[in-house]
């Protein structure tokens, strides 16, 4: 709840905020409300095909900050987004070549294609900041319910304190028409990318880290403790290793295991080896009564 009510209003505000701005293009006439259902439609297909790219970013992301690997997800942050960047610059590349053919796939009216085109320019710079935006908006989600709330409030700022006042002033009051349209939405998600870029910057990918670790471990304890933990059982590994002796029949799970080094294996040795435990080894070599004591300080 505390991540996915923030993640949830938010697109309820985007899609609220659409709505009320899609009515205000009625009142421009029947044309501009057609030729702004043409450029929506086409927006929604556009941004289909490179949200799955977005998608991947955030589960790649994610997983690595719980993983303890923050360069790993700073570095997945820079190939998402250049991603979407791209494939950002190569639609609007064949939306300018070919923008007449795709207008024409919802309509053969003449007119209502060129007032699609007169909205090229804006409907281009519109789709660059927004695919900016959804990279910038899934890094806050993926970091959690604080960086996720930042997001739900600049966004309802960017959407009712800019995006649909200048919906209204720009195509109806000032005359733009339907650029007007899609500059307001410009503007409004250039207000969400330098809030989102903001808070992005101020990151600490390493705290970041911890703390994902920490809450995939049911915050029972410092991930701190937990490395601490997996260290000191890694050293004991490493002195049977040194030791000139075999040691096929000593026990030794962490040596025939080293994948065994987790938490829970951590625990498990750390009771093991408190207060000083002894073992004994028999002359035979076993361990088990009958030989003499051995403090495990002395291993």
């Amino acid at each position: 709840m505390a991540l996915g009510l923030p993640i949830g209003l938010s697109s309820v505000v985007d899609w609220a905020s659409g709505a009320v701005a899609g009515s205000f293009s009625g009142w421009c006439g029947f044309r501009v409300a057609a030729a702004q259902n043409v450029l929506n439609g086409l927006f929604a297909i556009t941004y289909s095909t490179v949200s799955g790219f977005s998608t991947a970013t955030q589960i790649r992301l994610a997983r690595y900050l719980g993983e303890g690997k923050p360069e790993a997800a700073k570095r997945i942050l820079k190939i998402g987004a250049t991603t979407l960047l791209m494939g950002g610059v190569i639609i609007c590349s064949l939306i300018s070549v070919y923008h007449d053919k795709l207008w024409r796939v919802w309509t053969n009216d003449d007119e209502l294609v060129t007032s699609c085109n007169t909205a090229l320019v804006a409907f281009m710079c519109g789709i660059m900041m927004a695919y900016l935006r959804f990279t910038l908006t899934i890094v806050m989600s993926s970091l959690g319910p604080k960086e996720a709330y930042i997001n739900l409030v600049s966004n309802n700022i960017a959407s009712w304190a800019i995006y649909i006042p200048l919906a209204y002033l720009m195509p109806i009051k000032w005359g733009w028409g339907l650029p007007g349209f899609w500059w307001s939405d410009f503007a409004g998600e250039l207000f969400k990318v330098l809030c989102l870029s903001a808070g992005v910057m101020g990151v600490d990918w390493v705290q970041a880290s911890k703390d994902a670790r920490r809450k995939a471990q049911g915050g029972k304890e410092e991930s701190e403790k937990c490395e601490q933990m997996e260290k000191d059982a890694y050293v004991a590994m490493a002195g049977a290793y040194s030791s000139p002796a075999a040691n096929t029949g000593t026990g030794n799970i962490q040596m025939h295991s080293p994948g065994l080094l987790t938490r829970n294996a951590a625990e498990n040795y750390n009771s093991v080896v408190a207060d000083g435990t002894t073992y004994t080894r028999s002359p035979g070599g076993n361990a088990g009564p009958g030989g003499p004591t051995v403090h495990i300080d002395d291993l």
